[in-house]
């Protein structure tokens, strides 16, 4: 009996041990969401011409993921009307340092006017985001075969709210400027005055940020790359893109992940 007890009082104490072990495990274990730092390297591929193209359903629950191509309506300055093309995020820098370099190339490009500006707010920087335009066979062209549309309209906004959450505030974000000449140095207006706010002397002094003045310009079949800069929390949740257009005078939004 004696001898009993004392495995009794053994096995329990083993199983506390045990016990104690597992919690500890646990508690020092950080779960980490694979959204967030994926294994796997995104690939993105690019398609030979629009039947290569599968576009997804986005909405803010299911927006579309890097490299997935979503149906967006642009507005053809050919025929005035809003045409078919598709639109994708690639890549987004939250950090701050590739984004850093982008606003720099940009800003040598533009006369001081059009400057984007240093931020003054303390915990406060500057993010990006790359983005695609295929523009199919039916899209309008002109007589030389060149394609015109206004800059893609792009807001930010997340499950906690419009804007960037950081913690239990979320930061409205109060311009995204688009900076597609560093991608497209060669599309450079001649009146370097033109790049923002100058298309017309009625704009002269307007306060609407500089995209509202530029144009995406390409041709059928060709992949349009373009890059967007915007301000940040240097710490942030996660938060969406959306990009609005109307169709049939509706309008119609479209939802990106900002993260992997």
């Amino acid at each position: 009996m004696k001898k009993l007890t004392v495995l009794f009082l053994f096995l329990a104490i083993v199983g506390l041990g045990l016990i104690y072990v597992i919690f500890q495990i646990l508690g020092d274990t950080t779960i980490v969401d694979v959204e967030e730092e994926p294994a796997e390297k995104i690939v993105i591929t690019y398609p030979d011409d629009e039947s290569d193209i599968d576009p997804v359903f986005t909405s803010k629950s299911n927006p579309a993921k890097w490299g997935e191509w979503a149906e967006v309506m642009l507005f053809s300055e050919e025929d005035q009307d809003y045409r078919k093309a598709y639109m994708r995020v690639t890549k987004t820098d939250r950090k701050g340092a590739k984004s850093k370099d982008y606003i720099e190339e940009y800003n040598e490009m533009v006369n001081e006017r059009n400057q984007i500006p240093e931020i003054q707010k303390e915990g406060i920087k500057y993010g990006s985001m790359k983005y695609e335009i295929f523009f199919p066979q039916s899209f309008p062209e002109d007589e030389d075969g060149n394609i015109e549309t206004p800059l893609p309209r792009f807001l930010i906004t997340s499950k906690k709210g419009d804007g960037i959450p950081s913690g239990d505030v979320v930061f409205e974000v109060p311009h995204i400027y688009d900076i597609s000449l560093v991608d497209h140095p060669e599309n450079s207006l001649e009146n370097e005055d033109e790049a923002s706010g100058g298309l017309d002397s009625r704009f002269e002094d307007s306060k609407f940020a500089p995209e509202k003045y530029l144009f995406v310009r390409s041709q059928k079949g060709e992949i349009y790359k373009g890059t967007v800069v915007f301000p940040m929390p240097k710490n942030s949740d996660k938060f969406l893109f959306i990009n609005t257009f109307f169709d049939d005078d509706v309008k119609k939004e479209v939802f990106f992940k900002a993260y992997k």
